[in-house]
C-alpha cells in the first residue's frame, strides 16, 4: 500500500471501529490471521459501496457474519425480532455510516467524494479477494467478526485541504 492508501485506510477504519464499539459498549480486537482465514460463521452478509471522485476510485467493503450483526444491530435493544432482510439492511447501513463519517477527512486530503448507496447481498462464504492489499481490519469479538476492505482502482495524489 502506498503512504496514500495507508492514510485512507487509517481514516476508514477508525470510523469502523467507533460505530461497533459504540454499538457493543466494548472494546473489540483486531483479529489475528488473514483475511481469507476469518473464522466466519456462515451466512455472511457483505456490502459494498463506491467510494467516487475527482481523483478516486474504488470501493469499500464491509462484511460480517450473522451474530456480529445481530449483536451490533440497533433494533436489538429493543426486543425486536431480526431477519435476513435486516441484516442486510444493517451492514449496508454500516458501509454508509463508515463512508459517510469519514468524508470530511477524505475531502482534508484534497479528493471531492460522491457518496453512492451501498449494494448488500448474503452469500454462503466471504468474498475474499486474491489481493491482501485491500484488507483495512479484521474486527472479533467473543467469536463473531467484521471485516472492512478497501479496493483502490485510482487513487492520484492531491494537495491537502488547508484546516
Amino acid at each position: 500500500m502506498s503512504d496514500l492508501e495507508t492514510k485512507l485506510a487509517e481514516i476508514l477504519n477508525i470510523r469502523f471501529v467507533e460505530l461497533f464499539q459504540i454499538a457493543l459498549k466494548k472494546p473489540l480486537r483486531p483479529a489475528l490471521c488473514a483475511q481469507d482465514q476469518v473464522p466466519f460463521a456462515n451466512p455472511i452478509f457483505h456490502a459494498t459501496i463506491g467510494l467516487t471522485g475527482d481523483g478516486i476510485e474504488g470501493q469499500l467493503v464491509v462484511m460480517a457474519d450473522k451474530k456480529f450483526l445481530h449483536e451490533t444491530h440497533p433494533e436489538r435493544r429493543y426486543g425486536g425480532v431480526l431477519d435476513n432482510g435486516d441484516y442486510l439492511d444493517w451492514v449496508a447501513e454500516i458501509s454508509n455510516r463508515t463512508l459517510a463519517g469519514s468524508k470530511a477527512h477524505i475531502q482534508a486530503l484534497g479528493y471531492t467524494l460522491r457518496l453512492e448507496q451501498p449494494v448488500a447481498k448474503q452469500t454462503p462464504a466471504a468474498p475474499v479477494s486474491a489481493d491482501a492489499r485491500e484488507l483495512v481490519q479484521i474486527l472479533e469479538s467473543d467469536g463473531f467478526h467484521a471485516v472492512l476492505s478497501l479496493r483502490i482502482k485510482k487513487l492520484e495524489a492531491r494537495a491537502p485541504k488547508a484546516s
